[in-house]
C-alpha cells in the first residue's frame, strides 16, 4: 500500500471509495501487529528514503519465499555474519519489526487522508 498510496493525493483517483478502502485497509493491517516495545536501538530500522528500494523489499515480504529470498540476495542470513537468525542487527528482523511498520503505516495513511480533502 505504501508504494501506491501517492495516487490517492493526485487527484488521479476520481472515486472517494477508493481512498476510503486505502485507508481501512492500512487500519486493519496495523491491526495485526504485535503491540510489544520495539528491541531495537535508534538508527537501527531501515531507512525507507529510496521508494523504489522499499517497494522492493516491501514486495519480497509478503511471503516466506520472498523474504528467503531477498536475505539470500543480501546475505542477511550468511553464517557467521551479521544477519544470523536471530542476531538483532539482521535487516530483515527491522524490517518486519511491529513499531517500524506501524511508523510506515502513519506515512502511509497521510496520502489518502489528504487525497480525501479534494473530494470535499
Amino acid at each position: 500500500m505504501n508504494a501506491t498510496c501517492w495516487y490517492a493525493a493526485s487527484e488521479r483517483i476520481t472515486d472517494r471509495s477508493v481512498p476510503d478502502e486505502m485507508i481501512k485497509g492500512v487500519e486493519e493491517a496495523v491491526l495485526l501487529l504485535d503491540d510489544r516495545p520495539c528491541a531495537h536501538a535508534p538508527g537501527e530500522h531501515p531507512d525507507t528514503g529510496d521508494p523504489d528500494y522499499a517497494n522492493q523489499v516491501g514486495y519480497f515480504l509478503r511471503s516466506p519465499g520472498g523474504r528467503a529470498e531477498i536475505a539470500e540476495y543480501y546475505g542477511w542470513a550468511e553464517e557467521g555474519g551479521a544477519g544470523e537468525p536471530g542476531d538483532e542487527s539482521e535487516p530483515l528482523d527491522a524490517w518486519v519489526c511491529s513499531a517500524f511498520l506501524r511508523d510506515v503505516a502513519e506515512g502511509t495513511l497521510a496520502e489518502p487522508a489528504s487525497g480525501l480533502r479534494s473530494f470535499a
